[in-house]
């Protein structure tokens, strides 16, 4: 309720505003600040996605309990980002993309390597300690939960840098 009263005029007087700027003076969207907002708004806007993401599928895969909000959290967090994204797809130049780009590729990279890393981690822990009854009972399983972040960073690391980063002019960054 407070998102739909507060956050909306906000949003929608951020945007017109922005607008008008960019309309009398074409050179701000080049500027170091706005491309510096547009890839810090777009990465956070990431990580809170996969954040709920994250959270719906372990509970989609009965690994944890359900949160109501994680859906509604990936949903709106996705179409801030995907916002985002295209705006700096139509309004920036390839070489102002290029930090967006690879820092998103990172991004997706560490999660990726988590997720492996987990897997294989938990997968030795349950091979050496197959016969030790466990004594505690827990709702979340940590090669389930590795298999979740695996299936959250790679489709992040796949379009950053396989479909986007990898096609760029190769130069100092």
């Amino acid at each position: 309720l407070s998102f739909t009263i507060v956050g909306l005029p906000l949003l929608y007087g951020f945007a017109r505003w922005t607008a008008r700027v960019r309309a009398s003076n074409p050179a701000e969207t080049r500027s170091f600040s706005f491309n510096a907002y547009l890839t810090v708004a777009s990465l956070t806007s990431l990580a809170f996605a996969l954040f709920g993401l994250h959270d719906f599928l372990g509970w989609a895969i009965g690994s944890e309990t359900y949160r109501g909000n994680a859906l509604a959290q990936f949903l709106i967090w996705t179409l801030i980002w995907v916002g985002h994204w295209r705006f700096i797809s139509r309004a920036a130049h390839e070489n102002e993309r290029a930090p967006h780009i690879l820092i998103g590729s990172g991004v997706g990279l560490v999660i990726l390597t988590v997720g492996l890393g987990g897997l294989v981690g938990n997968v030795i822990e349950r091979l050496i300690n197959y016969q030790d009854v466990v004594t505690v009972l827990q709702r979340t399983d940590p090669v389930v939960n590795s298999v979740i972040t695996i299936l959250v960073g790679l489709p992040v690391w796949y379009f950053y840098w396989l479909r986007n980063a990898v096609h760029a002019t190769r130069d100092l960054i």
